[in-house]
């Protein structure tokens, strides 16, 4: 998909690629992945997690329709995206700890299928790349000086705390209230699924908090630039 779609924007837009440098011409492809993915596996998660009943008494047992769907799909685009990234380069730590954990953790509910409430449930918070990616290309081909920049730096500010840094708490919430769970049932989770479950959701939840804060410090800082 990356190498049909690089070849079809080298056809009718070849002078506008031309300008760009290599790490810009790679995004200009996976920004379009990212969204259609960020689409999917948001709402996905949204659906499987939050708009149905299926883990309303426990976080471990259930395993719906959807989800092999979901996590396929998202542990295929993460490999995907883990190579974007290598071919870029200068991707911050943070980013490159997300995907790993992404990548295992998606890979293991495929094997495992227990638990799989954790992983599903921070999918939804991908639906924030959607913004991320048009900003990038309004950055690309109006400038940051534009207007619509401007108002997409502050859509990102508010989307990224409203879809990421609850989740953590809320998955932390759901696990010490989850009515038939209690210690008995994660006794009988595999202990590398609970134990990495543990370790994504401490540290995707760090990266979203730290991500968030980020977002809005950039876009104070924009404002105040343009006050000036």
């Amino acid at each position: 998909g990356h190498l049909v779609l690089h070849m079809l924007l080298k056809r009718v837009w070849k002078k506008e690629l031309d300008r760009l440098n290599k790490r810009q011409r790679i995004f200009m492809v996976e920004k379009v992945m990212s969204t259609i993915n960020g689409i999917y596996t948001g709402i996905m998660g949204f659906m499987l997690t939050l708009a149905a009943p299926h883990f309303d008494r426990s976080l471990i047992t259930p395993y719906p329709d959807g989800m092999d769907s979901l996590f396929a799909n998202l542990c295929g685009y993460t490999l995907y995206d883990m190579i974007t990234m290598y071919l870029q380069g200068g991707e911050h730590w943070s980013v490159w700890a997300h995907h790993i954990a992404g990548a295992y953790g998606t890979s293991l509910m495929l094997y495992y299928r227990i638990a799989s409430f954790f992983p599903a449930l921070f999918s939804f918070t991908e639906l924030t790349v959607v913004v991320q990616n048009v900003l990038w290309y309004v950055e690309i081909i109006l400038g940051k000086n534009s207007t619509l920049y401007g108002k997409l730096l502050g859509w990102r500010a508010i989307t990224f705390p409203l879809l990421r840094v609850w989740v953590g708490p809320y998955a932390v919430w759901r696990a010490v209230t989850a009515i038939d769970d209690g210690w008995d049932g994660w006794a009988k989770v595999p202990k590398l699924v609970t134990g990495l479950t543990a370790v994504n959701v401490g540290l995707i939840s760090y990266a979203n908090l730290g991500w968030s804060w980020a977002m809005i410090k950039i876009w104070r800082r924009w404002r105040k630039k343009g006050k000036a």
